[in-house]
């Protein structure tokens, strides 16, 4: 027997409203004009019914089991690597979850309360919820978004390891699709997985060499975002570098975004900076650190 979740069944609205647009446009009295349903408690039975027949059966979505033989949820510990973006713009949580995963994996052994594969397609991982301000536990079961290959369409891994596609769909569930993570920040994502209060540090506008350090502490916006709280200290480059390394040894989870000026290239013409390497517009894990010791001139390396 496998499970199936009414409320956040393997259909169009479950990825995000364009997508279920697209099979939609032109017709009358479907699912697109009867979104009032979404709030109530005709949810389940709506998206799950109504939404059949526009949806073409879910084809578009699969069961671990049916992608790869033999999936586990853990393979060999957590790591970052276990982790890569699909097609989807959430690198600010895939960098976030890589980050979790090298710094202090016992954080995202803490988010799953089920810790194996699930023969029945049953898990349950914790998060804390930044629009009501609590944890909650969400269970989701193992469809998942599938490519033209048949392939997990969004996030993916290695060694036909799962825990990180039920984390971003447990992620999807609770803003309410896969469309809602398109564009967001790692702190919202630190504090979704920690429950703390996550600090921002941001580089001025006019001044390079200047970085104001911010307590995110305010209130979840639905940009994926959290409100500034209490401004703090403004640091230089190399109290900067050192507040880095301090934070790396102590096992902090750091990650950055990137916002440099550069040539486009790339399929969805990322601004990319040939000095850097970096693509502007994009999230990194920071997982080191480094300065040649002695050497107070060295170049340092994030």
């Amino acid at each position: 027997c496998k499970y199936y979740d009414f409320w956040f069944p393997p259909r169009n609205l479950s990825i995000g409203q364009s997508e279920h647009d697209k099979d939609e446009k032109d017709k009358q009295g479907t699912c697109a004009s009867l979104n009032c349903f979404h709030k109530g408690i005709m949810a389940p039975f709506y998206r799950l019914v109504c939404c059949v027949q526009a949806d073409g059966g879910g084809e578009k979505w699969k069961r671990v089991g049916d992608i790869w033989e033999e999936p586990k949820l853990f393979v060999n510990g957590i790591e970052a690597d276990d982790v890569a973006q699909g097609s989807l713009g959430d690198c600010w949580l895939i960098a976030a979850i890589a980050a979790c995963a090298q710094s202090n994996p016992e954080t995202i052994k803490k988010i799953f309360i089920s810790r194996t594969y699930s023969v029945c397609g049953y898990y349950k991982v914790k998060l804390f919820d930044i629009y009501k301000g609590y944890w909650r536990i969400f269970t989701v079961d193992d469809y998942i978004p599938v490519n033209a290959s048949g392939q997990p369409r969004f996030s993916n891994s290695h060694d036909k390891e799962l825990w990180p596609i039920i984390l971003e769909k447990a992620y999807a569930k609770m803003v309410g699709d896969y469309e809602h993570m398109d564009g967001g920040w790692m702190a919202t994502a630190f504090k979704v997985f920690t429950g703390n209060t996550p600090v921002e540090i941001s580089q001025g506008k006019d001044d390079t060499n200047q970085y104001t350090v911010t307590a995110k502490d305010g209130k979840a916006t639905k940009s994926n975002g959290l409100g500034n709280g209490k401004v703090g200290a403004v640091l230089n480059t190399v109290q900067l570098f050192n507040v880095l390394q301090g934070c790396i040894d102590h096992s902090f989870i750091l990650a950055a975004g990137c916002f440099i000026k550069g040539e486009q290239s790339g399929p969805n013409k990322e601004t990319f900076n040939a000095d850097t390497g970096l693509f502007g517009g994009h999230a990194y894990s920071i997982l080191a650190c480094y300065q040649a010791p002695n050497q107070p001139d060295a170049p340092r390396l994030v």
